[in-house]
C-alpha cells in the first residue's frame, strides 16, 4: 500500500500508464504515492531505464506540485538529484530521496557527496545495511574523504559491526577538521560504551536495551526486541512508571519536581509520575529548571521546547514514554520506555490497535491521573523490574564519561536515530 492506502501497480508499465493518468488529471498527489513506491523500495525493483523514466516522470510531478503550492520550482530529479533528494527528506520521506540519490551514485560512483546525502537519506530510512553495503564497493573512495571514512564507522555500529569503527577511529581523530573530530569522538563514545555493556552482559544481538545505550547513552526502560509496540493502556503507563522510579533510585536521583511541557498528553503523565514519587507537577515551557521533565510523546510537544532538552543541563531528566520508531529525533532522552509504530494515549483520542477509535475523556490531568494511579503499583514480573535495576545500577559504576547522560553534566544528548542492531520493523 501507498502512504494514501492505495495499491500501486504491481509493475513498472502499469505503474508509469497510471501516473502518466493522474498527471494528466491534474491529480499529483496520488501520482507521487504511485512514483514513491516504486522508488522507495530496499529490494531490486526498477531496471536503470525504469529508473530514468521514473525519474522524469517524478520531476514532472515535483513541478506540479510546486505550481499547486505557490512554491519555487522543482529541479528535475535527472539534472539535479542532491537538490531533489533534499527536497524528498524535507517532506519526511528519505526512502524516496536514498531511491533517487542511489541511482544517482550508480552513474556516478565516484562522487563522494552523491554517496555522503545517500548514505544520509538511508541512515534516515533506518537502511543501514544498504548504507554499509555502498562504503563496501568503494573502498579507496571511502579512505580518501574523511566524511565517508566516518559514515563507514558509523553505519557499521549500526548493523552490529565494532571492529570496524575500532580499526578507522585513529584516522578520523588525527584530522584537523573540528567537524570531523566531533564525530570522532561520538564514534569513540559508542566503542567506550559498547565495551563497558560488552563487559557486563555480552551486548548480544538481540540486546535492545544494550545497544539503545550504546548508540544514545540513553536508558531504555522495555527489554523487548523486534517489533515495536502498537497502543498503550493505564496498566503498561503504570508498569513503566514503576520502573522509572526503579531507575531513579538506582542513580539516586531525587528530581523534587515534574516537569511538563504545555500539551495535555505529557501533563497527564506528569501528574500520575508526581503522584508516585509524591512531589509536584509544573508546567515547564524548555527552561533550565531542575526538575524531572515528562513527555509522552515529542510529536506533540512543540518542537522548540523539544529541542531544547538537547542541552544537558545540572539537575534536570529527561524522561520519554513513547517515541516513533520511524521517524530520527534530534533527541535521545535520558529515559525512554519504547517505540511504536502506531500509538494512541488510552486516554484518547485515537484508535486502538483493532481500529476502533478511542474518544477522548474528558477532565483535568489531575483527575485523570488518579483514575489510571488506582491500581498502583502495577502487578509486574519481578525478574524484568530487576535486571533493569541490575543493568542501571552497572550503568552508574562505569567510568564517567561513559555513564548514562542523566548522570553527565555537561555536553549535550545525542540524536536518536532509527535502527539498532537490535530493533527491526
Amino acid at each position: 500500500m501507498t502512504d494514501a492506502g492505495i495499491a500501486p501497480p504491481s509493475t513498472w508499465p502499469a505503474a508509469r500508464g497510471t501516473v502518466q493518468q493522474a498527471i494528466d488529471a491534474d491529480v499529483p498527489d496520488r501520482a507521487f504515492e504511485i512514483l514513491a513506491t516504486a522508488l522507495a523500495s530496499a529490494k531490486p525493483g526498477l531496471l536503470a531505464h525504469e529508473k530514468d523514466e521514473a525519474l522524469l516522470l517524478l520531476s514532472r510531478v515535483l513541478a506540479s506540485q510546486s505550481r499547486t503550492n505557490g512554491a519555487d520550482p522543482a529541479p528535475r530529479a535527472t539534472d539535479n538529484p542532491l537538490a531533489v533528494g533534499a527536497i524528498l527528506i524535507d517532506r519526511g520521506r528519505p526512502d524516496v530521496a536514498a531511491g533517487v540519490l542511489g541511482h544517482a551514485v550508480d552513474r556516478a560512483p565516484g562522487d563522494a557527496r552523491l554517496l555522503a546525502e545517500l548514505i544520509a537519506a538511508l541512515e534516515l530510512a533506518g537502511r543501514h545495511r544498504e548504507a554499509v553495503d555502498y562504503l563496501e564497493r568503494v573502498p579507496e573512495l571511502v579512505r580518501s574523504d574523511p566524511l565517508l571514512v566516518y559514515l563507514r564507522a558509523f553505519n557499521a555500529i549500526f548493523v552490529g559491526d565494532l571492529d570496524t569503527p575500532l580499526e578507522l577511529l585513529p584516522r578520523l581523530q588525527a584530522s584537523m577538521d573540528e567537524t570531523i573530530r566531533f564525530m570522532a569522538a561520538r564514534i569513540e563514545r559508542m566503542l567506550g560504551r559498547a565495551d563497558a555493556v560488552r563487559a557486563r552482559s555480552g551486548l548480544s544481538p538481540a540486546d535492545q536495551r544494550g545497544w539503545h545505550f550504546v548508540l544514545t547513552g540513553g536508558l531504555l526502560l522495555s527489554a523487548a526486541s523486534g517489533q515495536p509496540g502498537y497502543g498503550d493502556s493505564d496498566a503498561n503507563i503504570r508498569r513503566n512508571v514503576q520502573g522509572l522510579i526503579a531507575v531513579l533510585e538506582a542513580w539516586q536521583l531525587r528530581p523534587a519536581r515534574v516537569l511538563f511541557p504545555p500539551e495535555r498528553n505529557s501533563a497527564i503523565l506528569a501528574h500520575v509520575i508526581a503522584r508516585a514519587l509524591g512531589q509536584p507537577a509544573v508546567g515547564w515551557t524548555g527552561g533550565a529548571e531542575p526538575g524531572l521533565v515528562v513527555v509522552y510523546d515529542p510529536y506533540y510537544v512543540i518542537p522548540e521546547i523539544w529541542r531544547a532538552t538537547r542541552a544537558i543541563t545540572p539537575g534536570q531528566v529527561v524522561f520519554v514514554h513513547m517515541l516513533g520508531q520511524t521517524r530520527e529525533n534530534p533527541v535521545a532522552p535520558d529515559i525512554l520506555t519504547g517505540f511504536y509504530r502506531r500509538n494512541a494515549p488510552p486516554w484518547g483520542p485515537g484508535f486502538d490497535p483493532h481500529d476502533n477509535y478511542i474518544p477522548p475523556i474528558d477532565g483535568p490531568p489531575e483527575d485523570l491521573a488518579a483514575t489510571i494511579m488506582h491500581a498502583y503499583p502495577e502487578d509486574d514480573d519481578s525478574d524484568d523490574l530487576s535486571q533493569l535495576t541490575r543493568f542501571a545500577e552497572a550503568l552508574a559504576d562505569f567510568p564517567p564519561a561513559l555513564r548514562p547522560t542523566a548522570l553527565q553534566n555537561t555536553d549535550v544528548r545525542e540524536r536518536l536515530w532509527v535502527g539498532s542492531p537490535a530493533r527491526r520493523g
